[in-house]
């Protein structure tokens, strides 16, 4: 495993056990709200009332456990972020497996 993949692994691993449930019901919200695929912007905006993560990789070790159940698919493609945190940078999209 890379660097990245470990940091993102242990991001997980110590993240507020709460805050994990909460955050990965808003990943399955996400992706029953758009069918045809959603990025960690979708996410974030239905996590903006809650208090996040010490780590925001967190949410980068949610998605691939939930891809490694088969919950979710990532769909190969990217698009901009509208969060002016990522400044534009390219994000994943997913999408829901029904």
């Amino acid at each position: 495993m890379n660097p990245a993949d470990e940091a993102i692994e242990a991001s997980g691993r110590n993240a507020d056990p709460s805050w994990v449930w909460i955050a990965t019901r808003a990943v399955l919200y996400a992706a029953r709200k758009n069918p045809y695929g959603f990025t960690t912007d979708d996410v974030w905006a239905a996590l903006e009332d809650r208090q996040g993560p010490k780590e925001p990789r967190a949410l980068g070790a949610i998605l691939r456990r939930l891809k490694g159940q088969g919950r979710i698919v990532s769909t190969g493609t990217y698009r901009k972020s509208s969060r002016s945190a990522c400044h534009g940078r390219p994000v994943l999209i997913w999408r829901g497996v029904q």
